[in-house]
């Protein structure tokens, strides 16, 4: 699992828009499923290991 601010592979960010023109490689290119949304609610332990629940 993946969490990003962008699916451009440079790191800039996405002005919002989807442009069918824009046929670049995008970090979704290396997926089989994407999804869109905001993380409301991040849980998990403090511990400082890698897991937690969205």
């Amino acid at each position: 699992m993946v969490i990003a601010t962008t699916l451009r592979e440079d790191g800039y960010p996405d002005d919002g828009e989807y442009s069918p023109v824009d046929s670049g490689p995008t970090r979704a290119d290396s997926f089989e499923y994407v999804m869109y949304g905001k993380v409301y609610k991040l849980e998990g332990d403090d511990s400082g290991a890698d897991s937690g629940r969205l």
